[in-house]
């Protein structure tokens, strides 16, 4: 299962139709993630847009690594400074993409899984 963890707005809607071309997915506010009883599978990918949360993004990590231990966690943020991005990894995102020139992160991420 692949989700997109943000908001009802115009930038997710892009991000979704992006993504969409290379894999299905949908999008979930943190609130409805926390609240809806997901199914477990095996693996897939979430992208969580960290403009669209107020908690810290390593309270984020962690519970997102505790109810999906082997899916890929993706930050997305408007980040374009070297040790801005560099502290989401070492914090334990599997990886970055810049909201501001996503197209080509999207398609990177998910051809190199």
């Amino acid at each position: 299962m692949n989700i997109l963890i943000g908001n009802d707005n115009n930038l997710n809607s892009k991000l979704i139709e992006e993504i969409k071309i290379l894999t299905p997915i949908e999008r979930m506010t943190l609130t409805d993630l926390e609240q809806k009883n997901i199914e477990q599978v095996p693996d897939g990918y979430l992208f969580i847009n960290l403009l669209d949360t107020i908690i810290q993004s390593s309270v984020i990590l962690r519970q997102l690594k505790e109810k999906f231990p082997k899916h890929t966690i993706i930050a997305m943020h408007c980040f374009q400074v070297d040790h801005m991005i560099e502290s989401l990894i070492q914090e334990g995102f599997d990886a970055y993409i810049s909201v501001l020139n996503f197209e080509e992160g999207i398609h990177d991420v998910i051809t190199s899984a």
